[in-house]
């Protein structure tokens, strides 16, 4: 079962995503919309800092994690991604 604190966490990045992304952008075609929701994407994961993240990127925060649990991956594990729609052919990650 989802707990509502993920839920919280999954409607902040697609709130986000809208203010940042869709709502600034006309896209002409599924194909305009794919390349750039699916480049602020990629710059979220890469190349945005989180100060909830200690001004990391997700991808830096996922990494060192992953690190410190490299020899126990587990079912239980407590990292997860949320893996943005065939669509958009990104993965949006987060880490609690």
């Amino acid at each position: 079962m989802v707990s509502s604190a993920h839920t919280e966490v999954v409607k902040r990045v697609i709130r986000t995503l809208k203010a940042q992304c869709v709502h600034r952008h006309c896209f002409e075609s599924i194909q305009h919309a794919s390349r750039v929701i699916g480049g602020w994407i990629s710059f979220y994961n890469n190349r945005r800092s989180h100060q909830a993240l200690a001004m990391r990127t997700p991808a830096e925060a996922f990494r060192l994690v992953a690190k410190s649990f490299q020899m126990r991956q587990q079912v239980g594990n407590p990292l997860r991604w949320l893996l943005a729609s065939d669509f958009c052919k990104g993965v949006l990650c987060t880490v609690w």
